[in-house]
């Protein structure tokens, strides 16, 4: 079972996806990398994306989504917003914790602001996901990242 889920747009907040997760699996409060789910390194080849990520969210106990320009307000070659989109990995993992927080469920949730993104609006999200503003967030500081990942352990 995975205590911590790392949600992040693979176009923007990979690497910062990656150091959090190698450092989070480093700290002595995670004894296992199988405690900590992020989808290239916890999903086997061959496995469907949406359903083993469903399971992960289903059963983790804090849920950290990383939150940068390219999250929010990255395009389709039409020109929408991929967030608005159904179909979004993104949009599909937030709602998910989302849904396990307004059923009552035991989960955390921390919005993880990265880059000079401003904190961002409810009119920001799409309707289902504009709840996520109701979380204190914590601002990712790449020159005090050890600060950072501190915050998110002692979250």
């Amino acid at each position: 079972m995975s205590r911590v889920f790392i949600s992040y747009r693979r176009s923007g907040t990979a690497a910062t996806a990656n150091h959090l997760h190698t450092v989070l699996q480093l700290h002595p409060l995670y004894l296992k990398r199988s405690e900590i789910f992020l989808d290239t390194v916890s999903i086997p080849p061959g496995m469907k994306f949406r359903g083993h990520i469903q399971k992960a969210i289903a059963v983790t106990e804090a849920f950290l989504v990383l939150i940068d320009e390219q999250w929010l307000n990255k395009r389709t070659p039409a020109g929408l917003r991929l967030i608005e989109h159904e179909t979004d990995n993104c949009r599909f993992e937030l709602q998910q914790a989302l849904n396990r927080v307004r059923s009552a469920e035991a989960i955390e949730l921390l919005p993880i602001i990265e880059g000079n993104l401003p904190h961002p609006q409810r009119e920001d999200f799409p309707e289902q996901l504009g709840e996520i503003i109701e979380f204190n967030s914590l601002r990712w500081d790449h020159d005090n990242y050890e600060l950072c990942v501190q915050k998110v352990v002692d979250w």
